[in-house]
């Protein structure tokens, strides 16, 4: 059994990387902040064969939920073999060159937000001594 994470797994690049992974050995947890398309896309890996697909609705801007978040996604898979970081925003471009609160949004997202999960997560993936992300 192989485990995959995706965090921002509502996208379209992140949905459609884990039709093509789905099979029976295939066990996924969703991440992502729109429980409505979570649930599409949970039914549609389950119907393409995927063996479980947990889902976990959250704002990846909450960095004081990330701990609880992590222990989650590993007492349900038990192990990780594979990450998929596709959480993020797409900014106007020149809002923010021209409003840092814009910046500073666009920043703390698809930057800090990746960096603080990848805090959590690569020690795990240490100790359990095998893992991708």
């Amino acid at each position: 059994m192989k485990n995959f994470v995706i965090f921002g797994a509502t996208s379209a690049i992140a949905h459609a990387m884990a039709r093509r992974l789905a099979a029976p050995e295939i066990r996924f947890c969703l991440i992502g902040r729109d429980a409505e398309r979570l649930k599409i896309n949970q039914q549609d890996l389950l119907a393409r064969g995927a063996a479980e697909v947990f889902v976990f609705e959250r704002d990846l801007t909450e960095k004081n939920e990330f701990p609880g978040l992590i222990d989650d996604i590993f007492r349900s898979l038990e192990s990780v073999d594979s990450v998929l970081m596709a959480q993020g925003c797409l900014p106007d471009q020149a809002e923010c060159e021209q409003n840092i609160n814009a910046f500073n949004t666009s920043f703390d997202v698809n930057l800090m937000g990746v960096v603080n999960l990848l805090m959590l997560l690569v020690p795990k993936l240490r100790v359990q001594g095998h893992g991708h992300i």
